[in-house]
């Protein structure tokens, strides 16, 4: 799509645009699908839309490329990354090691109200599955597992964690693509919240790898569609 379609929030006036917020706009704009792999990022065009000087942008840049959002090339400017599927087993390696860790470090120390407030998060799931509602689906798919993790009380996880969360971000837009993935991924975290209730370790732990691997191998299959392989 072009630059200048860019989707923003009214409420950011050019006064307070500054990095972070520029950042922000970019980044919703990639995670969604607007802005497509890629896709030239026009340092101008985007000063242009946003009616703001140009060095707050390139520190946008910055931030994103350090995120994995977008590719930076010498003389030739910022690009949205491809997809990879190797990016993808990476991340999603990662993701499934720090979970099982979370999920093992956590059930010998939580109380009923960390398991409520799983249950919670499933009871809007599956308010919000009725309803067809695929950008909160996304959501509050992270805010569950970022819920485990944090469960953990390791803060050294939680912050290793966050660094992986916009590039899960990037691909559960492809693993969560149609509405039978939402209705297996509910049901798995169900199973796995009832395995954490019981004080079940070990099954918590498979359950978490499992429903790791199984996202996995959905966004590798969507993204091999896309790609004609």
């Amino acid at each position: 799509m072009a630059i200048s379609q860019l989707k923003i929030r009214t409420d950011l006036s050019a006064v307070k645009l500054m990095s972070e917020e520029i950042a922000d706009v970019l980044r919703e704009n990639i995670i969604s699908g607007n802005l497509n792999p890629g896709e030239k990022v026009n340092e101008y065009q985007v000063a242009k839309l946003l009616n703001i000087s140009r060095p707050p942008i390139r520190e946008a840049f910055r931030l994103l490329a350090a995120e994995g959002l977008i590719t930076l090339v010498p003389r030739k400017g910022a690009f949205v990354s491809e997809l990879s599927i190797r990016e993808v087993k990476e991340i999603y390696e990662m993701k499934s090691m720090m979970e099982s860790f979370a999920v093992r470090s956590a059930i010998p120390v939580i109380g009923e109200k960390e398991v409520s407030g799983l249950d919670s998060i499933l009871k809007l799931m599956e308010e919000i599955i009725k309803k067809n509602n695929f950008k909160k689906i996304q959501s509050l798919n992270i805010e569950f597992h970022r819920k485990i993790i944090e469960m953990s009380k390791n803060k050294k996880l939680i912050y290793f964690y966050e660094s992986i969360i916009m590039p899960i971000r990037k691909y559960q837009r492809l693993g969560l693509s149609a509405p039978s993935s939402w209705k297996t991924s509910f049901k798995e975290h169900g199973d796995i919240v009832e395995a954490i209730r019981s004080r079940n370790i070990e099954l918590a732990e498979k359950l978490t790898r499992e429903h790791t691997m199984r996202a996995t191998l959905r966004v590798i299959g969507r993204l091999k569609r896309q790609k004609g392989d």
